[in-house]
């Protein structure tokens, strides 16, 4: 297994550089993997996983429906909208009714995002645009309303927005509390069960690093995406937290919760039982 090498998606957000910091930085050992980083949008990463183009990769939970025949699920690397989740946005001081009859602009129809968009109001028109698209649009009144994936309320007023709905909020709720599951990490089954643990084990340190140096990771991450680097001002943007080291019974739960729910509205496949690429880390 030496030199066993690996393509390791990243998304391109805050929570997927706050978790790979140590990994990147060469703070964590790699032992019998090299591996290839490559970063892309989540809604491009979903994508490629349904072509099965790589080894380990997050995906919106929702995609896990659409690739659950070449992939299974990491118990580490998960995220849940604790701090920032999908947010309905109009560049017009609306309410949920504007909703009725409009069409939101989405980023793709695989996505946690998209899923709450569907069970918020059933039925919904939505058209797909590039991610780096939906804000322009809704800013420029080419779409009247477009679904950010993962922000909070506060950004909108950077970019001249107002937010018409907050899903993760609608979401905690609806349901006692509990954190809308935004997107996990995946592993391609035809990699042997043994290289997966061993995999897994190295991804988690990364994630256990972070956490336990949190204004270091958070800065890095916030470097590494383009903003302020600013320590100790991160981490309240970051939907990083001891369930994405550890899904544990809580976590795996909070996602057959959001899945079930999703596929008995008639919006995805059936994605149950879950399938694990280890049964610990």
């Amino acid at each position: 297994m030496w030199g066993m090498k690996i393509r390791l998606g990243h998304a391109t957000d805050i929570d997927d550089a706050f978790m790979s910091h140590a990994l990147a930085a060469g703070a964590v050992a790699t032992g019998a993997f090299e591996i290839e980083h490559l970063r892309e949008d989540l809604a491009t990463l979903n994508d490629r996983a349904a072509r099965g183009e790589l080894d380990v990769t997050p995906i919106g939970v929702g995609a896990y429906a659409y690739v659950r025949d070449r992939y299974c699920l990491a118990r580490c690397g998960a995220t849940f909208a604790s701090r920032r989740g999908p947010l309905i946005v109009s560049r017009q001081d609306n309410n949920a009714q504007a909703l009725e009859g409009a069409a939101v602009a989405v980023s793709g129809t695989t996505s946690s995002a998209y899923l709450a968009l569907q069970l918020f109001k059933p039925g919904l028109r939505t058209m797909v645009l590039p991610v780096d698209k939906i804000v322009p649009a809704v800013k420029s009144g080419v779409v009247p309303l477009g679904l950010l994936a993962e922000e909070s309320p506060s950004v909108c007023d950077q970019w001249g927005l107002h937010c018409v709905a907050d899903l993760a909020q609608w979401w905690t709720a609806k349901n006692g509390g509990d954190p809308l599951p935004i997107r996990c990490l995946a592993f391609r089954k035809d990699i042997d069960p043994s290289a997966r643990k061993e995999l897994e084990q190295v991804l988690a340190e990364s994630i256990r690093q972070a956490l336990d140096h949190p204004s270091e990771a958070g800065a890095a991450a916030r470097k590494a995406t383009g903003g302020d680097a600013k320590e100790g001002e991160v981490t309240d943007e970051i939907n990083v937290a001891r369930m994405s080291l550890d899904l544990g019974d809580h976590g795996k739960q909070l996602i057959e919760k959001f899945l079930s729910q999703s596929h008995q509205a008639g919006i995805i496949p059936n994605a149950l039982p879950l399938e694990f690429a280890s049964e610990s880390i």
